[in-house]
């Protein structure tokens, strides 16, 4: 009786430690705009670092000295940045002026102005077009 016991304690011990680490707290969703969709998502520059984590967004997003865009069906401009990095699809990304681009996705476009950048392709089908030859 007391193995059992003691097996049923650990066993619930066990599953109330699994629990509490897997709980996951989401993102807040984005606030409705007066048009009634989710309102557009604006990456923050912090020490150096932008990161936007997003589908289906259009719009203007700051200049930083790294951007990481993840995500997918996104089209945006970006103010000038050193480093580009897009993880995800079928995203459009426009930028003042760039020194690198890397893409791990599929079918990227990025438009920039200024010198060509450096591009590493670590994914499909990213074309990175000077702007002026839209």
């Amino acid at each position: 009786m007391r193995k059992h016991l003691l097996a049923s304690a650990l066993a619930l011990s066990l599953t109330a430690g699994l629990t509490a680490c897997s709980q996951h707290t989401p993102d807040p969703a984005p606030t409705a705009s007066a048009s009634g969709s989710p309102a557009a998502k604006t990456a923050t520059c912090s020490d150096g670092v932008a990161l936007l984590r997003a589908n289906d967004q259009h719009g203007d997003q700051p200049g930083c000295d790294r951007f990481n865009l993840m995500g997918t069906g996104n089209t945006l401009s970006i103010g000038e940045t050193e480093q580009l990095t897009i993880e995800g699809n079928g995203n459009t990304v426009t930028v003042e002026s760039v020194e690198h681009v890397t893409s791990t996705g599929k079918d990227n476009t990025v438009y920039y102005d200024g010198d060509e950048p450096d591009f590493d392709e670590l994914g499909t089908g990213t074309k990175v077009i000077p702007s002026s030859a839209r």
